[in-house]
């Protein structure tokens, strides 16, 4: 899970929890609007039937006694009117649930038909018999029906209280749940937020911690999520390579020294040697082996000019100061001319130097004659000299294709381990099985870096154990004008592979010679 995915996740945790109350509350307050309505609809209906119920009764008894002393037609209407608006009000009270108002009805039946018998004594012109209709008949059966206005007006102000008294216990226990559910929802929440801060401050304190640690020079990483799969797994993963290479190229850079100083250091011990030979063979009047003695200097003093001029080249390139001058170069005449050069040591060695330039082969090449001669093919030349054995061959196989000038120099030596091609062109990297003893691994690198400069590619392929092939290709045309060396031209090895531990390598036989060298008495 990414850390925005993470991220999201809790803060709709947080936002969940805190609608818990909220959605109780909004339960709550639903509850509540329903009590009011039926307190505004059916409680207030019921009042305003109550009051109808009274009034009509009221105007029916009125307008009864006034239709008997005066037959008026006007009191026998407002007796059916009254009667009406009464009959009208009961149902009224049985339709919102008041079931009290039923016998009350039946009265009201009653009471109309006693009034039509009332109507025709009245028409008949009886009085006084319809006088005593009235008090005998008409009046006890109204008494009644005015009787059941108290018990539903009780009935209709118990239920509006009880309607206000369940409001009002939803609103307290509303109240009460809410804030307790909001306590404890922020409770969580702040937990909730808690956990993810420490999931993703510790990774990351830790992280800077051991970044605090390499930039004050223990590159020793410390525990990190590594299993994590996110951005700061992801982080941690960079930041453990990185500390992995950073360690290895800091062997690297000992070992480096360690060795420059044994390649320098048994040159050194020789040439002194053999200046105190000299200088003591003067004193003494011996001069026999001086011609020997300066020979040996100069051998030496030419090792270490080599030597020199590797780190100069590799620090030029690296301060990106290296100067390319390109200049028309013929390539038949020049590989011939490099072949004539090693020749002498390769038949010195016991080994057998071949050259073939193919038809293809383009006349002229722009390009760096020094580089193209001493850094590019002198490099491996020299470097296949060093690893093919007495017996041995060396071929230089060189052609023209697609605007690109081909060359391959193959050896039959004891080739490159699979397992450590992706390293030959990392600088002071050596490979193991050198028959010619010392060297600082910058020559791989500095060919490397010179043909990038140029614009072309390298690359190597092992024959193993039938020795190895480096195939150079460079543009006819020469670099780009505004070409510049790059900065980081050393290969690299992939992701997936990971370096030699310093325990797992074998000892280097030239560090071996290296070292004897510098520990031998002078000649």
């Amino acid at each position: 899970m990414t850390i925005r995915s993470r991220l999201l996740a809790s803060f709709a945790v947080v936002a969940g929890l805190l609608m818990l109350p909220m959605a109780y509350g909004l339960q709550q307050l639903r509850a509540v609007r329903g009590i009011a309505v039926a307190l505004r609809t059916e409680h207030a209906e019921a009042y305003a039937a109550l009051g109808t119920l009274r009034e009509g009764l009221v105007e029916f008894d009125r307008h009864a006694r006034s239709y008997v002393i005066v037959p008026d037609p006007a009191f026998r209407s407002g007796l059916g009117q009254a009667l009406a608006r009464a009959g009208e009000a009961t149902g009224r009270l049985a339709s919102v649930g008041y079931t009290q108002a039923e016998p009350l009805g039946a009265d009201l039946d009653s009471l109309g038909a006693r009034t039509r018998a009332l109507d025709l004594l009245v028409a008949a012109g009886r009085a006084e018999e319809a006088t005593a209709f009235l008090r005998q008949a008409v009046q006890p059966l109204l008494g009644q029906a005015q009787s059941w206005v108290r018990p539903l007006d009780d009935a209709i102000g118990r239920a509006s209280t009880a309607a206000a008294s369940a409001a009002q216990e939803i609103t307290a226990t509303a109240l009460r749940t809410a804030t307790l559910t909001s306590a404890l929802a922020l409770l969580l929440g702040a937990g909730v937020a808690l956990w993810v801060t420490a999931a993703l401050t510790g990774p990351l304190s830790r992280l800077r911690r051991n970044m605090a640690s390499v930039a004050g020079g223990t590159i020793a990483a410390g525990p990190l999520p590594y299993l994590r799969a996110d951005e700061i797994g992801d982080l941690c993963r960079s930041f453990a390579s990185m500390t992995q290479r950073l360690a290895e190229l800091d062997r690297m850079r000992g070992e480096f020294l360690n060795v420059v100083s044994h390649d320098l250091k048994a040159p050194l011990n020789l040439i002194r040697g053999c200046a105190e030979l000299i200088e003591e063979g003067d004193r003494e009047g011996r001069g026999s082996d001086r011609h020997e003695l300066l020979r040996s200097i100069r051998e030496h003093v030419e090792v270490l000019t080599k030597r020199v001029e590797q780190l100069l080249s590799l620090g030029r390139f690296e301060a990106r100061a290296y100067p390319l001058h390109p200049e028309e170069i013929p390539v038949g005449p020049t590989f011939e001319s490099l072949r004539t050069a090693y020749a002498r040591q390769a038949r010195h060695q016991g080994i057998t130097l071949a050259m073939s330039i193919e038809r293809s082969t383009p006349a002229v090449i722009c390009a760096d004659p020094d580089g193209l001669n001493h850094e590019i093919v002198g490099n491996l030349l020299s470097n296949a000299l060093k690893f093919t054995p007495p017996g041995g061959r060396i071929t230089v196989r060189v052609w023209g294709e697609s605007d690109q000038v081909h060359f391959t120099v193959a050896d039959t030596g004891v080739g490159i381990p699979p397992d450590e091609l992706p390293w030959v062109f990392t600088k002071y990297y050596q490979v193991d099985g050198g028959l010619g003893g010392g060297g600082t691994g910058l020559g791989l690198a500095i060919v490397r870096q010179v043909v990038e400069a140029h614009g072309g590619l390298i690359a190597a392929q092992s024959r193993r154990p039938g020795g190895t092939v480096f195939h150079v290709s460079l543009p006819v045309a020469g670099p780009a004008s505004d070409a510049e060396p790059p900065t980081e031209p050393i290969a690299t090895a992939p992701e997936t592979r990971s370096w030699p531990t310093p325990d797992a390598r074998r000892t280097r036989p030239w560090r071996a010679q290296a070292e004897a060298e510098s520990q031998a008495p002078p000649a």
